[in-house]
């Protein structure tokens, strides 16, 4: 056992872990890079093997400090180093399993509490004459585990198991025509709060749309849009008076409020600030998914759930993810009526966030966003505290351990989503570490007791002909550079200056960066000075003077 634990808790041993450790990230970053955050997280991050890989460097770095000693004072650089090490360790335990983070979603004039936690999860529910369960679960899924969900209830003397069996990724809708299927329609809807998108509703279903409700084929509702079958023939009827519009041009028609109307393909129906286009009916059919190309779409994600019960079984299909409180299904398998829902949970804050205005700048000339910001307002009714605050990137809200960081906005501009981290300890950890391994890296450059030490007495026994030798060297280099530098070199004051106005004139022009973006050469000069020199001017120049000054007088420059 003693010669075991040796060879485990050895230096070798150390050395393979930190191999395993490097390999693991290494391959996680091209994880990331093909296949999305979660996918990482998944298969690496977040694993039983990760963790159990960091434990056991955590316990032979441990071990190594007890066997040599590091704690004595001869030594107390490099316990300082190794000190810093598990700390941070410490600070990676305490965000990986204590800590959390989420997503808040505030539209102007809106005050809320609730953050989308960062996490996933499957939710069920179910109802069994008067017995009833419940069934929370964290889940991880990626298209490199699309199975990786399974949960099973027990309710009424009844067993019910669930199992992922498909995960489609930022899942877009398509309608596929089938024999037996159930009749829907396709639209297209837009408002003035969300923009265009596409709705598809099977005969039963209704869906709200920013502040409008959708219903089709269900029982007539005055204060919804009611679209009806009769017949194999579609009719619609609204609260308000609908104004028609043919796409292929002629008059427009004013349609009275409850009262049904023929629902055509081909024109644009608008009331209230709703405007709807029928662009197709299906007789049966039915709503598939398929992954959607466009990463920046951001859709939901859907996960493919098979229930058994019995000798009975069902497939649901759960759209949700991520940022996304997910869609509830309804379903009755075995006598058992099931809700099930997935996607992330909802957190309450201890104190509020108003959004008061959102701000977003473009590049001149562009509809590409230069910077986006909210004004928002903190309200702790518990510390009777109203505090106004600007967010915006590189400017966090940091209030009773929660930060808040701009993330992202609304298609509209009228709304923010702020990224939120709970992790007081895990930073403060880390960054204690990171601190205790830069000073005992210091240390050790100028400690008595270090190799660095060892080697400066070294060097300094040297005999003193290679000394003599370096000297030499060193004079003969400097006379030369010095004689070279009196030949080449141009003081500042001789290279011709570029006037101030014209340079300021010349700044307003607009030129395209590499990335698309339409800015003013002052931007782009701004940034090479900055690059160049880390200041805004240069010898009393300004950025534009000095840009336009390289372009005229390139060989003074050089």
């Amino acid at each position: 056992m003693k010669k075991l634990s040796s060879i485990f808790f050895s230096m070798q041993s150390m050395g393979v872990l930190i191999l395993i450790f490097a390999f693991s990230i290494g391959a996680a970053t091209f994880i990331e890079n093909d296949f999305g955050t979660m996918a990482a997280k998944a298969v690496v991050y977040n694993a039983t093997w990760f963790n159990i890989l960091l434990g056991l460097l955590a316990a032979n770095l441990v071990s190594n400090i007890i066997r040599y000693r590091m704690y004595r004072r001869e030594k107390l650089t490099i316990f300082m180093f190794h000190l810093g090490f598990l700390i941070i360790l410490l600070g990676a335990v305490i965000t990986r399993f204590i800590s959390f983070e989420g997503m808040m979603h505030l539209r102007e004039g809106e005050t809320s509490n609730i953050i989308l936690s960062d996490r996933t999860y499957v939710e069920v529910s179910a109802v069994a004459g008067n017995a009833s369960a419940k069934a929370k679960k964290h889940v991880l899924l990626s298209v490199l585990t699309p199975d990786a969900y399974h949960q099973s209830i027990n309710i009424g003397g009844k067993s019910i198991e669930f199992q992922a069996v498909n995960y489609i990724p930022n899942a877009r809708e398509v309608v596929k025509e089938t024999n037996t299927g159930d009749p829907i329609i396709t639209m297209v809807v837009s408002t003035a709060s969300m923009g265009r998108v596409n709705l598809f509703l099977k005969k039963g279903e209704e869906k709200q749309v920013g502040n409008h409700l959708i219903r089709f084929g269900k029982k007539f509702d005055k204060n919804a849009v009611n679209i009806s079958l009769n017949n194999n023939m579609l009719t619609i009827s609204a609260p308000d008076t609908i104004k028609t519009t043919s796409m292929r041009g002629g008059p427009s028609e004013i349609l009275a409020p409850n009262q049904a109307h023929q629902f055509t393909k081909g024109k644009l129906y608008s009331g209230n600030g709703l405007n709807i286009v029928l662009t197709n009916f299906y007789s049966h059919a039915k709503v598939d998914y398929v992954p959607y190309e466009n990463k920046n779409a951001n859709l939901m994600n859907v996960l493919v759930v098979k229930a058994l019960s019995g000798n009975q079984s069902k497939e649901v299909m759960l759209r949700g993810g991520k940022g996304y409180r997910g869609e509830e299904k309804f379903f009755t398998i075995n006598g058992v009526n099931v809700k099930m829902d997935y996607g992330s949970a909802e957190i309450e804050l201890p104190f509020s966030i108003k959004l008061k205005d959102f701000e977003l700048e473009r590049y001149p000339g562009s509809m590409s966003p230069s910077s986006y910001a909210s004004r928002v307002v903190v309200i702790d009714k518990e510390k009777n505290l109203t505090m106004p605050y600007h967010i915006y990137m590189n400017h966090v809200l940091n209030y009773r351990g929660y930060r808040f960081f701009q993330s992202s906005y609304d298609r509209d501009e009228h709304g923010s989503i702020l990224s939120v981290n709970h992790d007081y300890w895990g930073t403060f950890f880390t960054y204690v570490g990171y601190f205790l391994m830069s000073l005992g890296m210091f240390l050790s450059l100028i400690s008595k007791n270090t190799h660095f030490s060892a080697l400066g007495k070294y060097l300094r026994k040297v005999s003193g002909t290679v000394k003599t030798a370096a000297i030499l060297l060193i004079f003969t280099t400097a006379l030369t550079s010095s004689s070279f530098a009196q030949h080449n070199h141009l003081s500042f004051d001789e290279i011709p200056k570029v006037d101030k106005t014209e340079a300021e004139q010349f700044g307003h022009l607009l030129v395209q960066s590499n990335d698309g973006r339409i800015k003013p050469v002052n931007s782009l000069a701004s940034e090479i000075l900055r690059k160049l020199s880390w200041k805004s001017t240069f010898h009393g120049q300004t950025a534009d003077q000095v840009l336009l000054g390289m372009m005229a007088y390139p060989l003074y420059w050089q």
